[in-house]
């Protein structure tokens, strides 16, 4: 598992043989094999929980906590007596 791609190889190998009298059958497949998936920008490799149960694979990669950003703005006004009047308002961006 890198960045935001999972890798999965493998390898098969089938044999099988019959014998029945002067009959002989002997069948054999081998190969390997991988599969590259690509992941969402938003989830967490680094917690990535794969499990290998009965022949299935299972890979649980979950997302990321959101990051709350604050943002201050502040406002800022001329009295016409010469005073400056501030307001200052917080936002939370998620």
């Amino acid at each position: 598992m890198t960045d935001h791609t999972v890798m999965i190889k493998g390898a098969t190998h089938y044999e099988d043989k019959e014998e029945k009298g002067s009959f002989f059958h002997s069948e054999i497949a081998h190969g390997e094999f991988s599969r590259t998936l690509v992941l969402p920008a938003d989830v967490d490799v680094d917690h990535a929980r794969p499990t290998f149960r009965n022949g299935l694979l299972e890979v649980i990669v979950p997302k990321q906590e959101k990051i709350k950003r604050k943002i201050t703005i502040n406002e800022y006004h001329l009295a016409l007596n010469g005073l400056i009047r501030i307001n200052v308002r917080h936002f939370c961006l998620r």
